[in-house]
């Protein structure tokens, strides 16, 4: 979602396209680590159908953004 700098941001605009286009089911596409805080995000926003597929591969960057992943999850949960 090009239009939104934030996982919540982007669940909210999901939901706005989802109603706009009909759709009954969403999948979302990340890095595995990510996909726990779009879980959460869409949970919040009220989209209860969403599937999800992540990349195949571990990439060197992915050392720092897992436990970033950690911090971030427990902020959404607790203030979004």
């Amino acid at each position: 979602d090009e239009s939104c700098d934030t996982t919540h941001a982007s669940a909210q605009n999901i939901v706005r396209l989802m109603g706009k286009y009909q759709f009954k089911k969403i999948i979302a596409v990340s890095q595995f680590y990510h996909l726990l805080r779009i879980g959460l995000s869409y949970h919040s926003a009220g989209i209860k159908d969403a599937g999800h597929v992540h990349a195949d591969y571990f990439d060197w960057r992915d050392l720092y953004s897992v436990p970033r992943e950690f911090f971030a999850f427990y902020m959404y949960l607790f203030f979004k």
